[in-house]
């Protein structure tokens, strides 16, 4: 089976921001902004989607989804959508419209969707609704108090670096993993 790896990109002013359509891969580090639509999951062949550590926002150009799974299939998998910021779109922050590939969903931050998940989901925990305190100003960076800083969960899926090659561990002198959610680490202040 083909494995698909989409990985530290800049994806934006499109109409659909990734078209995902493989058998299984892995969708990781990337801010997705300003598109139709962020990402699409479909078609029969798409199962063991793994979608964590993006930051998907401001999704809002006709469509207005940030996540829309499709998937249908009778093979083992899910889709997985872990570790991710989940900001502003105008319809829904994830929807699932797939009537035989079930969710798994857990320690996303999601804010100022109109809905926030649409559909069957397996809940993982850790899910945050709250504003995840970008920098501004087109930046989907971090500020300090943002409620994403150390939130995602490294026992889920672990990245060792966000989208700019910062390193997700606590501290050269603290080797241990505290990811922040979405593509980008907090910086170092």
């Amino acid at each position: 089976y083909d494995y698909s790896i989409i990985n530290q990109n800049k994806i934006n002013d499109n109409n659909v921001g990734i078209f995902f359509r493989q058998w299984a891969g892995l969708i990781s580090n990337n801010l997705i902004n300003n598109n139709s639509m962020g990402i699409y999951i479909g078609m029969a062949e798409s199962y063991n989607a793994r979608i964590v550590y993006n930051t998907i926002a401001d999704n809002n150009n006709l469509i207005g989804m940030g996540i829309y799974n499709t998937a249908y299939n009778f093979a083992p998998g899910n889709t997985f959508i872990a570790n991710n910021i989940i900001y502003g779109h105008s319809k829904d922050g994830i929807s699932n419209v797939s009537w035989s590939s079930p969710m798994e969903v857990g320690y996303n931050l999601f804010y100022a969707n109109s809905t926030d998940i649409d559909g069957s989901y397996n809940d993982l925990g850790g899910n945050l609704y709250s504003d995840p305190l970008f920098v501004g100003s087109g930046s989907y960076r971090l500020r300090p108090g943002s409620p994403a800083i150390n939130a995602a969960s490294a026992s889920l899926f672990w990245l060792p670096a966000d989208l700019s090659g910062m390193s997700r561990m606590c501290s050269p002198k603290d080797p241990v993993p505290c990811p922040d959610m979405g593509c980008f680490e907090k910086p170092n202040y």
